[in-house]
């Protein structure tokens, strides 16, 4: 397994991607050297990740910080614990930086082993495209699971170009909720979006929107989740 992990890693090396200064080949050889026999070892068998687009405020490409989070991936059937990770919104891609590292090392994730990971309390999973709206694989935040319903959100970056002429980027975020009901995932970004998934609750539905203006504008991750309730209790009964 290790000679198959060490492969890999320096094949996805040699086809496009190149080191920074801060992470020279030096480094590699020796931080790889120092995996053999390491637990985490194929979890770190991804790609060189480098980051092309320089920013100076807080208008990243990445989930809420452009700093690590201590997090839980499962991966090809293991579950790999306090890792340094952080979720690249432009690219839907999850980074990590190993443990053993010495330097700005930093790998981006064999996507398709990913089942689902957590930064601190909040937990994403992976979706095909059979089980989603989208065309690609695609990780959303998991914000609520009842016994059938299931509420979604999905994180974005939009990369807005250079901000100025030294060539600095800005990102916007981007955010989507949707519904998973029997193994279907519904758009729920707007009342006409749930009322169509849901038709036999279209009074309830447009009650609850009416009633909770303040909250949905103040907090929609809140409303959605009351909403998600609300549905819950309709369909389990």
């Amino acid at each position: 397994m290790k000679k198959k992990i060490l492969v890999l890693f320096f094949l996805n090396l040699n086809f496009g991607f190149v080191t920074t200064a801060q992470t020279s080949m030096v480094d590699v050889y020796n931080w790889f050297d120092s995996i053999h026999g390491d637990e985490n070892a194929e979890l770190y068998s991804g790609i060189l990740f480098v980051d092309e687009f320089k920013v100076t405020n807080d208008k990243h490409r990445f989930f809420k910080t452009d700093s690590f989070v201590v997090g839980t991936v499962s991966y090809n059937g293991n579950t790999y614990y306090n890792q340094d990770l952080k979720y690249d919104l432009l690219t839907d891609e999850l980074l990590v930086k190993p443990k053993t590292a010495t330097s700005a090392l930093v790998l981006q994730i064999v996507k398709n082993k990913i089942d689902s990971f957590s930064l601190k309390d909040q937990k994403f999973i992976k979706l095909n495209p059979n089980a989603s709206l989208s065309s690609e694989t695609e990780f959303y935040e998991k914000l609520s699971e009842n016994k059938i319903i299931i509420l979604l959100k999905k994180h974005s970056a939009i990369n807005l170009g250079p901000s100025n002429e030294v060539l600095y980027y800005e990102f916007r975020y981007k955010s989507k909720f949707f519904i998973q009901y029997k193994n279907v995932v519904f758009a729920a970004n707007t009342k006409n979006d749930i009322i169509a998934a849901f038709p036999e609750q279209k009074k309830m539905i447009r009650k609850t929107f009416k009633k909770n203006k303040l909250l949905r504008k103040a907090n929609p991750d809140s409303f959605m989740q009351y909403l998600s309730d609300e549905l819950e209790t309709f369909y389990s009964n």
